[in-house]
Parts: structure tokens; C-alpha cells; sequence
């Protein structure tokens, strides 16, 4: 069992009333589907119109465009049933690993409930849990205002130029699906504007160009480093964010067409 999935999954779970769910844009990122594609598939579940109703709550989500506006996309949100429901047409290895550990992040989420004994591990759940475009904001732009981001605004300022705050939702989530985080890890930092590109015109999201996606990505990461590699054969050297690598194109789920 990969614990790390698990715990991936679990912050991506949100606590209402009673009750655990997750979302049709959570579903299509770990199982490497299309949004389109995973809403598709619950609109022609042959359900009854009951199970539907107590398991598949349709709901939005906002896209930031340009001029700080946004746009309402669909989605729902599925209770643990309705995962199965849907998730047993997710045939393969690797979705069998993932609906496995889904269904373990939906136990273990739903046993902390469960414990009044333990009062502070139930809120600690909830206080990490990642909502896309809902509660993540409050905690992604806490992380703004960390100390990257100071000194990034004291060298504008120094500059006399006004510093720029970027919307950084998408690209922690696009971290948490397809990237590895860790001291050792080092990624040229074209490889992983492309990857960004490509993972967002798959979901039809609008996406920054290289350079403020590097200013969006250091804000979302405060302790990325950068670097430079000396690029074989070449000579030349590429830029690289240290920190952070590329996760295996089957592991992040990556696919062309669903």
C-alpha cells in the first residue's frame, strides 16, 4: 500500500457534516483522466435517480482569467459510494492502486470522524485539507506572504517596480499531481513549463507563460532554488528549479487521450 498516495489523497478530501467527499476534478487529476471525460461518465451512470441525488452533488469551481475575473466551470462532489460507483469502470493496474487507495484516504478520514477521544487529529485533518478554489485560497495565499515572497516584494522595491502577487491555485495542484518535492529532486525549468502546459490545456484551463509561471511557482514553493545545468554535448546550459522534480509520466497520470 503507498502510504504517501494515501496521505496525497487524503488532503485532497473535504470534511462535510458527517460525511467525507471529494470532487470529479480531484477523480480526473489522480486517475489521469479528462474533467470533460470523468463529468461525461457521471451524467450517464445508470443509477437510480436516489443514489444519484445522495452521492453526486453538482457543483462549480472558478478559473482565474485575465484582469483578475473568473469563470464558473462544473463539477461534482462525490461522497465514498459514488467513487465506487463510478471508479469501477477504471479498469488497469495502476487505477486498481488508486481506487485502492482512495477508498483507504475514504476509511481513514471517516474513522477519524468516528474517534471524539480524539478531538485535535480530526482537526488537523481538516485544517490541511486542499479544496480547489475554496478553502486552498486562504492557505495558498498565507504561503504568499511567507518569506519568499518578502523578499521577493523588498527586491522590486529596491527597484522602485511595484511588486506582482500571481494566482497560484492551479499550480500547487499541478505540483501535487505531477511533481516530486524533495531537497534531491532538480528539474530544467522549460521541461516543466511544458509539462504545466500541456496538464492545463488538457483540463482547458488558461495557463502563464514561462516566465511568471517560474514568479507563480516560486510563490506557491517558497523553497525552490534555482540553478543551472550544463546541458550534454552542448555546453550550453538550462535553467533548473531545485527541489522539485517530474514525476514518471504513468505515475502523474499524464495521458493524451482518455
Amino acid at each position: 500500500m503507498n502510504e504517501k498516495q494515501i496521505s496525497t489523497i487524503k488532503q485532497h478530501l473535504v470534511v462535510k457534516g458527517d460525511q467525507v467527499t471529494t470532487t470529479s476534478l480531484d477523480v480526473a487529476n489522480f486517475f489521469g483522466k479528462k474533467h470533460k471525460d470523468v463529468l461525461k461518465a457521471i451524467q450517464n451512470l445508470e443509477c437510480s435517480s436516489e443514489f444519484r441525488g445522495r452521492n453526486f452533488a453538482p457543483t462549480f469551481y472558478e478559473v482565474p482569467g485575465p484582469n483578475n475575473s473568473f469563470r464558473k466551470e462544473p463539477m461534482y462532489e462525490l461522497t465514498k459510494d459514488g467513487l465506487i460507483f463510478l471508479a469501477m469502470g477504471y479498469q488497469g493496474e495502476r487505477a486498481a492502486r488508486i481506487k485502492e487507495a482512495y477508498i483507504m484516504a475514504f476509511n481513514q478520514m471517516a474513522e477519524a470522524l468516528q474517534r471524539p477521544a480524539e478531538p485535535g487529529l480530526l482537526v488537523r485533518m481538516v485544517e490541511t485539507t486542499t479544496r480547489m478554489y475554496q478553502a486552498i485560497n486562504d492557505r495558498l495565499n498565507r504561503i504568499e506572504r511567507g518569506t519568499a515572497q518578502r523578499m521577493l516584494e523588498q527586491h522590486l522595491n529596491s527597484q522602485g517596480k511595484k511588486p506582482v502577487r500571481y494566482e497560484t491555485t492551479d499550480i500547487r495542484i499541478f505540483v501535487t499531481c505531477q511533481c516530486e518535492e524533495g531537497s534531491d529532486e532538480s528539474v530544467r525549468k522549460t521541461e516543466l513549463h511544458e509539462r504545466y502546459r500541456t496538464w492545463c490545456r488538457e483540463r482547458r484551463l488558461d495557463f502563464y507563460g514561462y516566465g511568471s509561471f517560474c514568479q507563480a511557482l516560486r510563490q506557491a514553493c517558497p523553497d525552490l532554488r534555482d540553478g543551472v545545468v550544463r546541458l550534454p554535448g552542448s555546453g550550453r546550459q538550462s535553467p533548473v528549479f531545485y527541489g522539485l522534480g517530474l514525476k514518471a509520466v504513468e505515475e502523474a497520470g499524464e495521458v493524451v487521450q482518455a
